[in-house]
């Protein structure tokens, strides 16, 4: 369902209700990184693969599990304190993922049919226990943390991939920015959104990180042959390669000596550094005022999401296999 501007500007408006004015500091450089974390390993080790996705202020986790090697990937959650594995319902789809979760503990996510390459996939969500399957094929990325009712990503549109939110089950497709082959929005957080277009030039198919608001529209952040991953409830965005949009600017400032994945609304960013005698990264996380701190010690680790009291989600490799896993500070 598309709505008129006047109506769209009335579904966003939840959306601006949660703002707020902090002012985070600017990028300074990096410092020697220093361990100061503690892992855990989600579920136990008895599982066959899993991946963490995403966290909330609350500290429960989102992701995907397979039990055994013959199991299909189920979205999955992680409840503290013991953060025993338990899987969201998915109608028996082809395969799920839990992708981000809010603060009031809905969860967005996707489910695909089928087991073959590239199958159609739907946008969903969970409350309370409950599947929903929101309208349009594609896939979720985000959630907003303060209301739990607007969600982003994009959908499939005549062959082409379009930015979209879902407010209160609404669908509303946003487009994509002009000469663009694909659009997405990536992530939002109170009244911010962000998002990545994809133009072709000839036969090279590029990125550059957008932000978006009913008002404005589709704004290009810089102009830069980058990708944008994730925003605070501040506009301070981060994307690679390593880079820093901070408080609501388009012009990008460098995040050195490191692999930026998300931003807390504190402006803490969790990813991967790479302190001496690891070429590969380990998971970090870096503040403006204290450079990169190593909060992990495994290389080939993914680091994914990041809530307000600084836990990060990841995975980690375990003889070949995924592990999600939590960094405490």
């Amino acid at each position: 369902m598309r709505l008129s501007p006047s109506a769209f500007l009335l579904s966003l408006a939840a959306v601006a209700a949660c703002s707020a004015d902090r002012v985070d500091a600017p990028h300074s450089p990096p410092q020697t990184p220093r361990v100061s974390a503690s892992e855990i390993v989600l579920g136990g080790m008895t599982v066959f693969r899993s991946e963490a996705l995403g966290i909330n202020d609350g500290g429960t986790v989102v992701g995907n599990a397979q039990l055994t090697v013959f199991d299909r990937e189920q979205a999955a959650v992680w409840m503290p304190s013991d953060y025993h594995l338990t899987f969201l319902p998915d109608a028996g789809a082809g395969s799920s993922s839990a992708s981000r979760i809010s603060n009031d503990g809905t969860i967005a996510g996707t489910i695909c049919d089928g087991a073959h390459l590239a199958p159609p996939c739907h946008p969903v969500y969970w409350r309370n226990g409950v599947l929903h399957q929101l309208g349009g094929l594609g896939v979720l990325q985000d959630i907003c943390p303060c209301d739990g009712y607007t969600l982003v990503g994009h959908i499939d549109v005549n062959g082409n991939e379009h930015g979209a939110i879902w407010e209160d089950e609404i669908l509303i497709d946003v487009g994509m920015p002009p000469n663009s082959a694909d659009a997405e929005l990536a992530a939002i957080a109170h009244n911010n959104i962000v998002g990545n277009s994809f133009p072709r030039h000839g036969d090279i198919l590029a990125v550059h990180p957008y932000r978006w608001s009913p008002t404005t529209g589709w704004v290009a952040m810089g102009n830069t042959n980058s990708i944008v991953l994730d925003v605070n409830a501040h506009g301070s965005a981060i994307g690679m390669p390593n880079l820093l949009w901070p408080n609501g600017s388009n012009t990008p400032v460098p995040i050195p000596d490191g692999e930026v994945a998300a931003i807390n609304d504190s402006g803490v960013v969790a990813g991967r550094c790479h302190p001496q005698g690891s070429s590969l990264g380990v998971p970090c996380e870096w503040t403006a005022t204290g450079g990169w701190v190593q909060i992990g010690i495994e290389e080939f680790a993914s680091v994914r999401d990041i809530n307000n009291s600084n836990v990060a989600v990841g995975s980690r490799r375990d003889f070949g296999r995924s592990v999600a896993v939590l960094w405490a500070p």
